[in-house]
């Protein structure tokens, strides 16, 4: 069974999207799970509907400062995606914009990230694996989109085994 990911970010990609599209396939591969992978702008009918499911907006770090009133340095952020601190070490082979993501750049953007909830905003990067809303706001971690390809991997196999036991 193939596992259905979306990626809901920028278009064009950010540093946090691209990275987190790498991290994702790697893994898959890693792991040997199928998936499918579709990257949609946040500002796509289908992201704008996601949003609005759960009660939400979809929307960038810049959309929440400015709802939650977080204080970003801005500048700092983009001379962090201009010249990474420290080496990105989540994804073996990233590949463009990818490559300028680093974890001062997650750091930089926490505040947002934590603001967002009670702002009502579904931050970028939001991943959705097998249907489910898994993460948002920030890269997440190899180990942790491993057991959430792992997790929809299981449900839908029972879900197919179910629906063949329904049939016979």
């Amino acid at each position: 069974m193939t596992v259905e990911v979306r990626i809901i970010g920028t278009d064009p990609p950010c540093p946090r999207c691209a990275i987190s599209g790498c991290i994702v396939a790697e893994v898959a591969a890693e792991s040997r799970v199928p998936i499918s992978i579709e990257h949609m702008s946040y500002e796509t009918e289908k992201a704008i509907r996601i949003g609005k499911d759960i009660g939400m907006i979809v929307g960038t770090a810049k959309h929440v400062a400015s709802a939650a009133n977080v204080t970003v340095d801005w500048m700092a952020v983009h001379r962090i995606i201009e010249n990474p601190p420290s080496p990105q070490r989540l994804c073996r082979d990233p590949k463009g914009i990818a490559s300028k993501w680093s974890p001062e750049l997650d750091a930089m953007l926490r505040p947002c990230e934590e603001a967002a909830s009670a702002a009502g905003i579904l931050m970028t990067p939001v991943l959705i694996i097998g249907g489910e809303i898994v993460h948002s706001g920030s890269v997440p971690t190899r180990g942790k989109v491993r057991d959430w390809l792992l997790r929809a991997e299981g449900n839908a196999a029972a879900k197919s085994g179910m629906q063949q036991k329904r049939c016979a």
